[in-house]
């Protein structure tokens, strides 16, 4: 093996504002750090259990202009500082909603 990460989907670090709800937990203002049309990773206050639910909005940059509400699960959590970035692969996203993050990563690569 070679290293290199092997991903199904290219992926950007956009730092994007969004809000994120954990579970049946409150709603809690976030930065959205990496994404790409499977997934992303957000900033998190706390440590949370892998599989949890995780719903997400945020609105991609001008360019692009698009709300987007996805729901997914935490895949992996590391921490970073005082807080943690949290790896949510999506399992509930419409489809305007992925084609408007594949023309957000594409115009970002």
């Amino acid at each position: 093996m070679n290293g290199k990460e092997k991903r199904r989907y290219p992926r950007v670090a956009p730092n994007l504002p969004g809000v994120v709800q954990i579970g049946k937990g409150p709603h809690v203002n976030t930065r959205v750090t990496e994404i790409s049309e499977g997934g992303l990773k957000c900033v998190f206050p706390e440590s949370v259990s892998l599989g949890v639910a995780a719903e997400l909005r945020f609105t991609l940059p001008v360019a692009i202009g698009k709300e987007c509400l996805v729901v997914g699960r935490v895949q992996h959590y590391h921490q970073d500082n005082e807080s943690y970035q949290l790896g949510i692969e999506f399992t509930r996203v419409s489809a305007d909603v992925v084609e408007a993050i594949r023309e957000f990563v594409r115009q970002t690569l």
